[in-house]
């Protein structure tokens, strides 16, 4: 950072919160965020895969990022938003506790700490918080069906 707080290598992310942890996903991996839908369950999805909602005609799994990362999942409503994320051509929703807002950091400042988990990116110090940033890839992969299965 340089001295007026304005990042050398900037990206952005959209920042948000699970159980009172700071979290990012960069800004390149999210398509929106999206008011809860009515979802529709199928048998023997896994326990972070809430449900399939329709997203313009195309069926996205909504999991919860909560489980995911070990936390307690919160209960799920029609004010609960997510976050709709895509990777080359799957999609799916996140959902978190809280969605705060886009900021810019500064790349060079993440470092990616041995044990830090397949789902992070890295994470870094921000505005007197560590902050957690998501990889997309690596979960979508974990909780979607690949091409050719």
């Amino acid at each position: 950072m340089t001295a007026k707080n304005i990042p050398l290598n900037p990206i952005a992310i959209l920042t948000f919160h699970m159980n009172d942890q700071y979290y990012g996903a960069f800004v390149h991996d999210v398509l929106e965020v999206m008011a809860m839908v009515s979802l529709v369950h199928t048998p023997d999805s896994p326990p972070e895969v809430l449900g399939f909602a329709n997203r313009r005609g195309q069926m996205i799994p909504i999991i919860d990022l909560r489980r995911v990362f070990g936390h307690p999942g919160g209960a799920v409503g029609v004010e609960t938003l997510f976050i709709v994320v895509q990777h080359m051509a799957q999609q799916a929703g996140l959902v978190v506790d809280t969605i705060n807002e886009v900021q810019y950091i500064d790349l060079e400042a993440v470092e990616t700490p041995i044990g830090s988990g397949r789902y992070i990116h890295g994470i870094m110090n921000f505005k007197e918080h560590l902050l957690q940033i998501i990889t997309i890839p690596p979960l979508l992969a974990a909780f979607l069906p690949q091409e050719g299965n």
